[in-house]
Formats: C-alpha cells, structure tokens, sequence
C-alpha cells in the first residue's frame, strides 16, 4: 500500500498530526507513507522518523501554477505515477488547492475535511472522504479523517512519538556540557514566532522582565536557553546581560529539537517551538493572543495556558482571520505571567 499525506502549512500543524500518522502506520505496517510538504521546516521535522519513505518539496500553493509552472507540473506528473492508493491532506488544508491536488495525483481514496469550496458545491469530485470539522482539538480533528479506514484505536494510542538521530542527542549532549548546563534546571525560551503574525509575539522587553523575575525569585537555580530563529537574531541584544541565560541561534532545527528535549520546563508564544517542546511531554506555559488554543494548543499533559485579560479570537486554522487582528498581548504584564508560570511549575513539584 502507498500512502501520500499532504502537509502543507507549518511546523506545530504537521506535529499535531502525528498520532493519526502514527495510527496509519500501526494499522498499515507494511504501507510507505510519503509526503508533500511546503518549505517551512517540515521537512526537517519529517528526516529520521520511522514512518517516513519519502518526502517532496512544493514551492507553490498557487492553483494556476498546478497548470502553469513547470516544476509543480513535473511533481505532480512524479506522485501521479506513484499510484497512490490513499491521499490524505491534514488539518487544516488548503481548500480547493489541496482537493484539487489530490485529483490531479489521481489517488484511489482522496481524504480531506469539508470546507465551502464556493463555486463547487459538490466536493465529491475531488474528494472520497471529506468529514466535517468539529470544535476541538486538532490532534483529535485530524483523527477523524482516518475513521473510514476502520481503523481502530484507543485513547492510550494518542500519544507522540519522535525519534532524535544520534548524532543531534550528541550535538544537544556537547552543547549542554560546553556551556555548564549538565544538572542544571533549563528552562527554553522562545520569544519569537511567525513573522508574518507578529501580533502573536509577547513584546521582547516582557521577556526580558520575566527572566529578571526569575531571577530574583529562584537565584541561581534555573539556566535558561532562549532559542533564537533565524528572523529573530535581533531579540538576542536584550538577553546579554544575564549571565544565566545562553542564546541558542545558527542551528539547524533537527538540533533545535535536540536542545528543547534536553529542557525541564518551556515557554513560548503561540509558535511551532512550543509543538517541539510537546513531543517530549515537557511541562511548558504556552502565551495566547488571539489564536484559538482550543484547535492549537501543544497536545501534552502539562501545558498552562496564559492569555491576556482581553483575550479572544481572531484567527482559526480552518475559517482564516475571522475578525481583524489586534495586539492583545500590550495587556498582559510580566508580573502576571511570572506567576501563572510559578503556581504552574510549583503545582508540579519541580524546583523544589
């Protein structure tokens, strides 16, 4: 059996379909599963896994390009020719880019949630299966999209899984020793996130008052790794004065991965980091503003969400912007956050 999954959006959206992956392959372990991903780092985040064959590269999510542009053309004649018995576009899709895709890769079972195709009433032509969108979790809307493959599990089967290479467990081992971190607590810090979504990002000097905060409360007993992408080396001027914090920038993300499984606790914006940081169940808090934590936020155990006073929703993966996006965050203070993250880790026994 073959398998295409098509995941073209981000990091945190291909990690929180794991599971149902993971589930294909139990029922299907004989099946190769290869994937369509777009240039945003999941084809990082896919190299070493177990249950990845082969992985392609689609520059373009333009339907006129499927026509137009020779490169999509050629990979699109190159999966037709796989024959595909089962396509499957995660959660959330591109809407009649990725339908169509699928009927062009000429799939025997064409999977993907419903959504107004507008001009096409009758989604049929593109898709076999198309469930409809529930309200809740996207590790658990992405399982729906397998419930007419009888396949079956339970909750204990929902689970992460994710496999580090040895040579990015020895890269995250020689940095932790280099810079003094073995049996220290870490905490990982990402102040960043999508920079086409910057009203997600909690102001940088609030970061800045936080780990000061930290600082006077815990003394010595915390270091801290502020992990830096590669548009956010500009944030690294306000962490050079604390001599318990080590800016991690310039690495590839397989030994980003690496580092962030090496943390005892984690804190982010609303970001792909934060979905890292949950495939190893690392107790994390996670800043919202105007994302629907709902849909998106890190599937793990230990995870305290922190929003604003005003706090609402402007953007759902599925609908887009459904109300014009504002910075909410300027609302939410250092101080309060310091203590919903303190309560939280105390609630744990950690730092005891």
């Amino acid at each position: 059996m073959k398998i295409l999954i098509i995941a073209l959006s981000g990091i945190g959206n291909l990690i929180m379909a794991f599971p149902m992956i993971q589930m294909l392959k139990k029922n299907y372990p004989n099946a190769k599963i290869d994937f369509l991903v777009a240039p945003r780092g999941t084809k990082e985040i896919l190299e070493n896994q177990p249950f990845v064959n082969k992985i392609f590269v689609l520059k373009s999510h333009s339907i006129k390009d499927i026509f137009l542009n020779d490169e999509t053309k050629n990979l699109i004649t190159q999966l037709k020719l796989n024959n595909y018995d089962i396509a499957i576009t995660i959660y959330p899709s591109q809407g009649i880019f990725s339908a169509l895709l699928m009927k062009l890769i000429n799939a025997k079972e064409r999977i993907q949630h419903k959504y107004n195709f507008k001009i096409f009433k009758n989604i049929n032509w593109f898709l076999t299966y198309s469930p409809e969108i529930e309200n809740k979790h996207s590790v658990f809307i992405n399982l729906d999209l397998i419930k007419n493959l009888n396949i079956e599990y339970d909750n204990n089967d929902i689970q992460y899984s994710y496999h580090l290479a040895e040579k990015e467990i020895e890269f995250a081992n020689k940095f932790l020793k280099e810079n003094d971190l073995i049996d220290k607590f870490i905490i990982g810090i990402h102040p960043g996130g999508k920079n086409d979504m910057t009203w997600k990002r909690w102001d940088i000097k609030n970061w800045q008052k936080l780990i000061s905060l930290f600082k006077n409360d815990y003394k010595n007993k915390i270091k801290f790794l502020v992990f830096l992408g590669p548009d956010e080396i500009e944030y690294e001027k306000y962490f050079k004065n604390f001599e318990n914090v080590v800016v991690v920038k310039n690495i590839p993300l397989k030994d980003t991965i690496s580092l962030i499984s090496k943390c005892d606790y984690f804190i982010s914006n609303d970001s792909g980091l934060s979905h890292c940081a949950s495939l190893f169940n690392i107790p994390q808090s996670v800043i919202f503003g105007g994302t629907s934590y709902i849909h998106i936020a890190p599937f793990s155990s230990n995870v305290n969400i922190i929003t604003p006073p005003n706090y609402e929703v402007f953007y759902v993966p599925y609908f887009g912007f459904i109300k014009n996006p504002k910075n909410l965050l300027i609302n939410l203070k250092p101080e309060d956050v310091f203590e919903s993250i303190k309560k939280h880790i105390s609630s744990l026994n950690l730092l005891q």
